[in-house]
């Protein structure tokens, strides 16, 4: 799972993913205002043609401001890419930013964990 500032669409269905955040996310101050977008492959270990199911939630803390699902037909031995478009998330602050995620029903398990937090500087 890739977390991102924006991802676009190129030319030979092709993806762009712009401003990747690795790693932690750094900021200058609270409050701030983050665009977040979120980029996943899942390959499914069936050989024939498959219809899943994907549920996630995102957390700041423990606190839930996002709850998604979304159902895909996948042909045979091929992968889905999962995208959830760009979107503005405030962030009051200093949060832990935590992804879950489950698929057909089963238990959630945690996908993507990142601190937000504003880099102190020491002289």
């Amino acid at each position: 799972m890739i977390l991102c500032e924006d991802i676009r669409d190129e030319v030979g269905n092709k993806k762009s993913l712009m401003g990747v955040m690795t790693g932690d996310v750094v900021v200058g101050s609270f409050p701030v205002v983050l665009s977040v977008a979120i980029f996943m492959e899942y390959r499914p270990n069936a050989v024939d043609p498959v219809r899943v199911s994907f549920n996630f939630r995102l957390l700041q803390d423990d606190v839930e401001v996002v709850k998604a699902g979304m159902v895909s037909d996948i042909p045979a031995g091929q992968s889905a890419n999962l995208i959830m478009p760009r979107a503005l998330m405030s962030v009051e602050k200093e949060v832990i930013f935590r992804i879950l995620g489950s698929v057909d029903g089963g238990p959630e398990e945690e996908v993507l964990k990142k601190r937000i937090f504003v880099q102190s500087t020491t002289s």
